[in-house]
């Protein structure tokens, strides 16, 4: 008999550290003029405001709107992306407003309204956010046809705030252009009198 030893060997396996960096958050001002110059994200889910152009003034001055405006569900627009005339309409579940896209037997259900000179439109309802953006009504489309009379407007919200800071700005400098004025007349003065 023989006697076998019997050997074991250990192996040791290398030892994978991994850092992990642990993430900390980027102080910033939250408030103040550092903020204005980001500008704003605009926001895919907000909904978007319509506004009539047919409005008038009570006796105080108040906007008074019609309480009801229907507008026209079907317009023959100008596809500039395809260079030809097209007819458009707004069927609610059709997916989109091209009639050529748009099944044979779909038909038009109701006209779109607005509400005392307004309408909010969803982003839950995209079809009629376009059809309203490239209706020859909407006065704001860049590529409407100047045959019709345009019914309403898009509500830009931003632009306005700008146009009135932009007014703010120049009536500020203006006045303090003629406040240094003033200071100057006075210093002069002050110095002729002695």
């Amino acid at each position: 008999m023989t006697n076998k030893k019997q050997t074991t060997t250990k192996t040791v396996e290398p030892m994978v550290t991994k850092t992990v960096e642990t993430p900390t958050a980027k102080k910033t001002n939250t408030h103040g003029i550092g903020n204005l110059n980001r500008g704003f994200k605009k926001d895919s889910k907000s909904a978007k405001t319509y506004r009539l152009l047919k409005e008038r003034r009570d006796r105080k001055g108040h906007l008074k709107f019609p309480v009801v405006h229907m507008l026209k569900a079907e317009d023959i627009i100008f596809d500039s992306e395809k260079g030809i005339n097209r007819k458009i309409r707004y069927i609610p579940g059709e997916p989109s407003i091209f009639e050529d896209e748009q099944k044979k037997d779909a038909k038009v259900k109701s006209p779109i309204t607005f509400s005392n000179g307004f309408l909010r439109v969803d982003y839950t309802n995209p079809t009629l956010k376009k059809y309203l953006d490239i209706c020859n009504a909407n006065r704001s489309n860049p590529n409407r046809m100047s045959n019709s009379a345009p019914s309403f407007y898009a509500v830009d919200y931003e632009k306005d705030a700008k146009v009135k800071l932009s007014t703010s700005l120049n009536e500020l400098l203006s006045k303090r252009t003629s406040i240094d004025l003033s200071e100057i007349d006075l210093a002069i003065l002050s110095m002729n009198a002695t």
